[in-house]
């Protein structure tokens, strides 16, 4: 026993947790490893498999004794049970049911709760790493694309080699694979393969996971679950969530996470049973449902029929719960808190009443605004093309679903044909390009260019052509760093653009021609997922495919977050400010 205290180390409070020892370590590394082999068909020899069940069993028991040892000597024992008892015990009684399950057979419950957890460890162990590191807190960026470049490859590992990720007889390349695991990572919706009749139901499983992960932001989940076992964020950690949250506020960081989160699982789960009568003749009907209900809602775009929401197109009830989950997840969760405080003050006559802040009102007035006008301009357009069959019902609820999807999520009710010129008219694809430029909203689940960075842009043309020095609305004055920061956006997006078309030209110009690339390219790049036949042509080259990779990471991650890699970070003032000297523009 003093062998094992001194190897345990000092026992203070606050210095020592079996939710940081090594066989936290050494157990949270093994559970992908066990994942892996439960679900994804690895094979592994007999003895080998054997070796790894009873060294987990093992290290779970030392597990449970440490923390046993670490409670017996804690000084406030009632403290230290309530802050370190959630992931030891969650791990211990997680590897008790799924080794337990593995040497009995069956209980696939279990098994599959256990897995979850685990792997949900495996997440809060590492984002723990990256959010308490002191190296960390000055370079946010680096750690936000770092967290969605490892979730990228572990999805293309899983899909590509995993044995059961596969449909019978399908095979697929790792660029596919990349392609596939980018796409939902990045919630963007385009595809080089149909997610529906390439992958299994395993696959599908991935590819459900890598949109839940990217649509709320691995970050976000791994401080949810960091915040779930009472660990406490220091000052730095919170700067830098707040960072990847866009958040200035620092006490409002911890709340706004968990209110992410809850309000994330209360829309999907209310969605999933709202979409379960069109989906209960399925084979698997109520994952059907769940899973288009999480891509709605991350606005993903990505569906398991290989027409996206074709076949629900005349249904009214199916298209609105798909309209409300995507304009909810497009609002952004600044708006849905402010909307949530609202509420609970107009029922609760005790509750101070609060107003919408002017971030609020500028999402909610200018998606209304995008939202009717793309609905109008879709159907001038089209009213003789593909809406010329459709009664004007069918047609104004097609031409109000185009319009919602268009900014945000990628699903369609229409078909927009291929690179040949069939489906939509040019007119309605370069209108539905400005509207896929424009994106979501700041906070959201969307990509794009952003509502308030093109409000904030129009604000400020409005406000040179009225001479004012200052950027103003609703009685209030925009920062001009903001406004500086809006113009940034604009010129990164622009020239991301400009340098992928350009290489997208060069690689696959002769086959689709500047139109269709153009297309694909913002589509990529503003995270939507509409195609024209490009992504999922035969005839697209890996090159071009690696291209559309970087543009949707970079759109799922802002191109100007990815010059901020390359900076100092620290964003300290020049020690010497020089004269101003006019010049000309214009």
């Amino acid at each position: 026993l003093e062998l094992l205290l001194r190897w345990l180390g000092p026992l203070r409070p606050g210095e020592r947790s079996p939710d940081t020892g090594p066989l936290m370590v050494f157990l949270l590394a093994l559970a992908p490893i066990a994942a892996g082999v439960r679900y994804g068909g690895f094979a592994l020899p007999g003895p080998l498999l054997w070796s790894l069940r009873v060294a987990l069993v093992l290290a779970a028991l030392g597990l449970m004794v440490q923390w046993l040892i670490l409670a017996r000597f804690a000084s406030d024992k009632r403290r230290f049970i309530a802050r370190h008892s959630g992931w030891s015990g969650a791990m211990i009684a997680a590897l008790v049911l799924f080794f337990g399950a593995g040497f009995i057979g069956g209980l696939k419950a279990q098994t599959a709760a256990a897995t979850l957890i685990a792997l949900a460890g495996a997440i809060h162990r590492g984002v723990r790493g990256m959010i308490l590191s002191p190296s960390l807190h000055n370079r946010p960026s680096v750690t936000l694309v770092l967290g969605f470049a490892g979730l990228i490859l572990m999805g293309t590992l899983v899909l590509w080699e995993a044995p059961r990720s596969l449909a019978n007889g399908v095979e697929v390349s790792f660029v596919d694979a990349l392609f596939t695991a980018t796409s939902a990572t990045c919630v963007t919706g385009l595809e080089t393969l149909p997610t529906g009749t390439t992958y299994s139901h395993f696959g599908q499983t991935v590819v459900l996971l890598l949109i839940q992960l990217g649509g709320l932001g691995i970050m976000a989940m791994g401080t949810f679950l960091l915040l779930s076992t009472g660990a406490r964020i220091g000052i730095g950690g919170r700067a830098m969530m707040g960072e990847v949250l866009n958040v200035d506020d620092l006490g409002r960081v911890s709340r706004l996470v968990t209110l992410i989160l809850l309000s994330t699982f209360a829309f999907e789960a209310l969605g999933a049973l709202a979409f379960y009568p069109w989906f209960q003749d399925q084979h698997h009907g109520a994952f059907a449902a769940l899973f288009h209900s999480v891509s709605a809602f991350c606005n993903a775009g990505i569906a398991l029929q290989g027409d996206s929401f074709q076949s629900f197109a005349a249904d009214p009830r199916f298209n609105s719960i798909a309209m409300v989950l995507i304009i909810a997840g497009g609002l952004g969760f600044l708006v849905l808190a402010d909307a949530g405080r609202w509420f609970t003050a107009r029922f609760k006559p005790r509750v101070r009443a609060r107003h919408f802040t002017l971030h609020s009102r500028l999402v909610i007035t200018s998606s209304a605004a995008l939202i009717v006008f793309g609905a109008l301009v879709f159907w001038w357009l089209e009213r003789n093309g593909v809406l010329a069959e459709r009664s004007t019902g069918q047609g104004a609820l097609a031409s109000l679903f185009q319009s919602v999807s268009a900014r945000t999520a990628g699903f369609s009710t229409v078909d927009f044909g291929t690179q040949e010129g069939e489906g939509l008219s040019v007119a309605t694809r370069f209108f539905l390009l400005c509207l896929m430029f424009i994106g979501a909203s700041p906070g959201s689940t969307g990509g794009g260019l952003k509502t308030i960075t093109f409000v904030v842009l129009l604000l400020a043309v409005v406000a040179l052509f009225r001479n004012r020095r200052r950027v103003e609305i609703g009685g209030r004055c925009i920062p001009d760093d903001i406004v500086k920061k809006a113009a940034a956006i604009v010129l990164c997006y622009a020239v991301t653009i400009f340098v992928s078309v350009l290489v997208l030209l060069a690689s696959d110009g002769s086959k689709f021609g500047l139109g269709p690339l153009m297309f694909e390219s913002v589509s990529a790049v503003a995270t939507v997922g509409y195609s024209v036949g490009v992504s999922n042509s035969p005839d697209l080259s890996t090159t071009g495919k690696l291209v559309l990779i970087v543009l949707m990471f970079a759109g799922r991650l802002g191109p100007l977050t990815l010059v901020l890699v390359t900076g100092s970070g620290r964003g300290e003032p020049p020690p010497v400010e020089y004269p101003e000297e006019r010049v000309m523009i214009g």
